[in-house]
């Protein structure tokens, strides 16, 4: 919910509650909670008239909007927490990219329905908060034809959930995801983090 709008009362009250922060708010903590509000200097209450309180950050890609990494390589964000107390954090990482090996598979993305094949890749975190956790992978799959893309991603127990406590408002977090090429050097897949405020976020991805 957002807080009153300019030209409205506003109180400490009010942004303890919409933050989810300490009876005792130590206003420096606050710097650059939210776009638009002061980085450094002088700052008052009504800086925060309009403002509502993200509840969900992500980082890397599943079929889902966030910041996502570009270009092979452990990417390192920094989330600055505009909340105290628990968090609820989703994380999910590289395992491989699996290639065909089998004679008469071609290992550029197109493959017969019994291909075997290998990994190139050994596991690799997503880290933050914490906690890391591998586990997801990349496999060819044989439907339809060679235009298409022939490829998944298999999560294989590789996503966990965990309920983080002692958050500190306005400390910041480093998050590490990698990105990994697959064997088709144009595509690319990568490690997810997804951070909320409430429990929801250890639901689906």
């Amino acid at each position: 919910m957002a807080l009153p709008a300019s030209g409205n009362s506003i109180s400490l009250g009010q942004v303890r509650t919409e933050f989810s922060l300490d009876n005792a708010i130590n206003m420096s903590k606050c710097y650059g909670f939210e776009t638009g509000m002061p980085t450094s200097g002088e700052f008052s209450l009504s800086d925060y008239h309009g403002v509502t309180a993200t509840t969900e950050f992500k980082w890397g890609w599943n079929g889902d909007t966030g910041r996502v990494p570009t270009g092979v390589g452990d990417h390192s964000y920094t989330w600055k927490a505009n909340t105290e107390g628990t968090v609820y954090l989703r994380l999910m990482g590289v395992n491989g990219d699996w290639r065909p090996t089998q004679t008469g598979c071609v290992p550029t993305g197109c493959c017969s329905p019994s291909c075997s094949g290998e990994w190139n890749h050994t596991a690799v975190n997503t880290t933050a908060l914490g906690q890391s956790k591998g586990g997801r992978h990349v496999k060819d799959y044989c439907g339809g034809g060679c235009a298409e893309q022939h490829a998944r991603l298999v999560n294989t127990g590789g996503t966990t959930t965990h309920t983080i406590t002692g958050i500190v408002a306005g400390q910041n977090y480093t998050i590490v995801v990698p990105i990994r090429s697959m064997h088709q050097t144009a595509w690319h897949y990568s490690g997810y983090v997804r951070i909320g405020r409430d429990a929801q976020v250890a639901e689906g991805w």
